[in-house]
C-alpha cells in the first residue's frame, strides 16, 4: 500500500464562528504568558496537524467524558489544515504586538516595586542581625515567635499590595449577594421606588459598622448614576455623620452633587427595638424595591427582614455577627456571610490596594493552616516519643 496522510485537498471555508473560535485561542495562550513556547510548538508540528487532528478524534470520546468541551470536534476538524495552525500563530503574535508596549511598562513597574519591597526586607533584616549582634538590649528572648510572626504578616501583606499596586492581577471568585447589589438598585430605578439601606444598630468603633458604611459609599455611586432614591436610617449620631459624607462624596465623585440631599441618611433614635420599629414603618409606608442590611444586628435582624419580604422587595444582608446570619439567610434573597461582607468594598471598589490586601490575607490564611497540620503532626511525633522537640511549647508566647 502506499497510503500516505495528507491534508484535505478540497476547500475548508472558515465560518464567523471558527474565526471567533482561533482568535478566543490565541487570547488565552497570549494571557497565560507562554507565547514564545507556543509559537514554537504549533511551527514545529504544523506539519503533522493531520495527524494531531486524527490523534484527538481518536480521544475525543474519553475527554469529553471528563470535560466538557463545546464544538470539541469542529476544532478538530479546524486544526487539521496547516493553514488554520498559521493562522491561529497569526492571531498570537498580533496580540503580542499590540500589547507589547503596555505590557513592557507593566513588567517594569512590576520590577520596580518588587525590588523596592526587597531592599526595605533587606534593610529591616540588616538592623535585626545588626542589634542581635550588640547584644539584643531590652528584647525578651522567648517572644522570637512572636516578633518573626509579625514581620511575616506585615510583609506578606504589603508585598501583595504593592504587587497590586503594579497592576499584578488576583483571580477573585463571583459573590452572588455582591453582584445582585446593582440587580437590587436597577429593579429599583425600573420600578421607580427607592433603596432602602441599613448600616447595623451599632456605633462607628465596631468593625461591621464601618464596613457598613464604606459600602454605603458604594451603593450611593449606583444610585447616583441611576438617579435612584436612598433612604439611610441610622440609630447613631456618628454613623449618621459618616453616612452623609460617604453618599455625599460618592454622588461627587458620579457628577451628581445636585441629587445629594442631608435628609437621605437621618437619624431615628438609639433604642434598638424603636429603631427595628421606626425602619419597620418606613418599609411599610415606602414600600422599598430593595432592603440591604450591611452592619450589626441583634435581635432586630429577623424584625427587619421579615418586613423587608413581606413587602416583596429584594433584599441583600451582610454580617458578622455569627448568631444572626441563620435569620438573614432564611429571610434575605443574598447574605454575604462573615469574611465576604469585609471583602464587600475590595470587589465593589476593585481598588488594587485592597484586593492586594485580601490576596495577602489568602496567603496568610493557607500558611496558617499549614503551620496547623505541620505543628498537629509534629505534636503527635512529640507525645509518641519520636522527637524530643515540643513544637507546640515554641509557638506558645511566654
Amino acid at each position: 500500500m502506499n497510503t500516505i496522510i495528507s491534508p484535505k485537498t478540497e476547500s475548508f471555508v472558515l465560518t464567523e464562528q471558527d474565526i471567533t473560535f482561533i482568535q478566543n485561542v490565541a487570547k488565552k495562550i497570549f494571557d497565560t504568558g507562554l507565547v514564545t513556547p507556543a509559537v514554537f510548538f504549533l511551527e514545529m508540528t504544523k506539519p503533522l496537524s493531520l495527524l494531531g487532528s486524527h490523534f484527538l478524534v481518536f480521544f475525543g470520546p474519553i475527554i469529553n467524558a471528563f470535560i466538557r468541551a463545546e464544538n470539541y470536534y469542529r476544532a478538530t476538524e479546524l486544526m487539521e489544515e496547516p493553514k488554520n495552525v498559521e493562522r491561529l500563530i497569526q492571531e498570537i503574535e498580533k496580540l503580542e504586538q499590540a500589547n507589547s508596549k503596555p505590557q513592557l511598562e507593566r513588567q517594569s513597574l512590576k520590577e520596580l516595586k518588587n525590588n523596592q519591597f526587597w531592599i526595605g526586607a533587606g534593610i529591616v533584616i540588616a538592623l535585626l542581625m545588626v542589634y542581635y549582634l550588640i547584644g539584643h538590649p531590652f528584647f525578651l528572648s522567648n517572644r522570637t515567635v512572636m516578633l518573626f510572626a509579625i514581620l511575616l504578616f506585615s510583609g506578606t501583606l504589603i508585598y501583595y499590595t504593592r504587587l497590586a499596586e503594579s497592576g499584578e492581577s488576583f483571580f477573585l471568585r463571583d459573590i452572588p449577594g455582591l453582584k445582585a447589589v446593582e440587580e437590587a438598585v436597577g429593579r429599583s430605578t425600573e420600578m421607580g421606588k427607592q433603596v432602602l439601606y441599613v448600616p447595623g444598630i451599632m456605633d462607628m468603633d465596631q468593625v461591621e459598622t464601618v464596613a457598613g458604611v464604606i459600602v454605603l459609599g458604594h451603593v450611593a455611586k449606583m444610585t447616583a448614576r441611576y438617579e435612584t432614591p436612598l433612604n439611610v436610617p441610622v440609630s447613631r449620631a456618628i454613623v449618621m455623620k459618616a453616612g452623609r459624607e460617604a453618599c455625599r462624596e460618592s454622588y461627587l465623585m458620579e457628577g451628581r452633587p445636585d441629587l445629594f440631599q442631608d435628609d437621605m441618611v437621618h437619624y431615628l433614635t438609639d433604642d434598638q427595638f424603636a429603631y427595628a420599629a421606626g425602619v419597620n414603618g418606613i418599609m411599610v409606608r415606602e414600600e422599598p424595591a430593595a432592603c440591604l442590611y450591611m452592619g450589626k444586628f441583634y435581635a432586630e435582624s429577623l424584625i427587619l427582614a421579615e418586613t423587608g419580604n413581606s413587602i416583596g422587595a429584594i433584599q441583600i444582608a451582610g454580617t458578622a455577627s455569627q448568631s444572626q446570619i441563620p435569620f438573614f439567610v432564611t429571610a434575605c434573597d443574598y447574605t454575604l456571610i462573615g469574611e465576604e461582607f469585609f471583602a464587600a468594598s475590595a470587589y465593589l471598589s476593585q481598588k488594587p490596594e485592597l484586593l492586594g490586601g485580601i490576596k495577602g490575607q489568602d496567603m496568610l490564611k493557607a500558611m496558617i493552616v499549614g503551620v496547623i497540620l505541620i505543628g498537629s503532626a509534629l505534636r503527635v511525633f512529640h507525645d509518641f516519643g519520636w522527637i524530643s522537640w515540643d513544637f507546640v511549647n515554641f509557638l506558645t508566647v511566654q
